[in-house]
């Protein structure tokens, strides 16, 4: 039986482990600062200024157990990014 309702991670750069995220009985989830599936990985909104995007936003996944920012889709935020939009 699960231990908890919800676990939900942002920025945390390590897979956890399956027997952990089994423990939700809802679910697990990643907060992730893209619209994914563009720009997985570190840096998306460095990415999205780089390579010229008119918005960027943030993605609510499932986590999955095998791969980063790979779950599946739950809800998308977007926000558009200002064209005089630097990151430094």
């Amino acid at each position: 039986m699960p231990d908890y309702d919800i676990g939900i991670v942002a920025s945390f750069r390590h897979m956890i482990p399956s027997y952990i995220i089994d423990k939700f009985r809802i679910g697990a989830f990643v907060v992730h600062p893209s619209l994914l599936p563009k720009y997985r990985g570190a840096c998306p909104i460095q990415h999205a200024i780089l390579n010229g995007d008119t918005e960027t936003g943030v993605s609510l996944i499932s986590m999955s157990k095998r791969k980063f920012d790979a779950g599946n889709i739950i809800l998308q935020s977007h926000t558009p990014i200002n064209p005089s939009a630097t990151y430094g």
